[in-house]
């Protein structure tokens, strides 16, 4: 019998608004990227069926870079302008443009965009489909220059700020670290059972010691109606040496054995965004 703690059902219902609130302003600045990008295209349509929808240009670490715009649903964040409040016009946008962090999506299975009417309503459905159905699962990812810069290129202070015992709400530790490997990566588990964890707080670290250059937090936790469903989902960090950025995925657990694919794969589409 499945023991339930009164204290965890109490606040689960705390933890689950907050966590739908997070979730809430994920896709609203999703909405306000996405319709950024759009103020550039000739059309109006829905993302990201504009036929002659310009590609989202700049540099990063001058680097230059074309972003077609059917990659991204979320958009691209210039430096100096808000992703909350953007402005109704702003400057024409060049290779000097720099570029502070943007999205990407794509389909799970094909490492492909959206590209045609089928894949943007089977995104659509993925959306409001809980949990994603196995055959339609969508890859968000974010990617972020300052994450490399800040830290020469490693994701070592990812693994540190988890290992940590201080309450520091930016260390989430303590965790454990694991005998053997998992998917060719390194483990380390959360030193909290379940009933003392939120909704959504991560329990399981997975990393390449040796490099530093791949990093993936779980969260796994059972729902609180029948059939108590165990709910896993993970983030995976690894670094894009070519563009000095850090990417960032959204992904069910069950793909974890996947993750060196993935890296490689989103590597090919990221370097072909880069200008010669």
């Amino acid at each position: 019998m499945r023991h339930v703690d009164r204290n965890k059902t109490l606040l689960r219902p705390v933890f689950s608004c907050l966590f739908l609130a997070s979730f809430l302003l994920l896709v609203g600045e999703f909405a306000l990227q996405s319709s950024a990008i759009a103020e550039d295209s000739p059309g109006r349509a829905s993302f990201p069926l504009e036929a002659d929808a310009k590609p989202a240009i700049g540099q990063i670490a001058g680097i230059k870079l074309s972003i077609p715009h059917h990659y991204m649903p979320r958009g691209v964040h210039y430096k100096g302008e808000s992703v909350w409040k953007p402005e109704k016009t702003h400057p024409p946008r060049t290779f000097e443009s720099e570029i502070e962090d943007f999205g990407i999506l794509l389909r799970q299975s094909t490492y492909q965009p959206v590209q045609t009417v089928t894949d943007w309503l089977d995104y659509q459905a993925y959306f409001r489909t809980f949990p994603h159905p196995a055959d339609n699962l969508w890859l968000l990812m974010d990617v972020f220059p300052s994450i490399y810069r800040g830290t020469n290129g490693t994701l070592r202070h990812i693994y540190d700020n988890y290992m940590k015992e201080d309450p520091h709400p930016l260390h989430w530790g303590p965790f454990i670290p694991q005998e053997g490997e998992v998917s060719g990566l390194k483990r380390a588990v959360s030193a909290k059972p379940e009933a003392e964890r939120s909704i959504g707080e991560v329990d399981e670290l997975l990393y390449d010691p040796t490099t530093w250059t791949t990093v993936v937090t779980c969260s796994s936790y059972h729902q609180d109606i029948p059939p108590f469903a165990l709910r896993s989902r993970c983030k995976h960090y690894f670094t894009v040496s070519e563009i000095q950025s850090v990417a960032k995925v959204h992904f069910e657990k069950a793909d974890l054995v996947r993750w060196s694919e993935r890296e490689g794969e989103i590597r090919k589409v990221i370097r072909s965004f880069i200008v010669p």
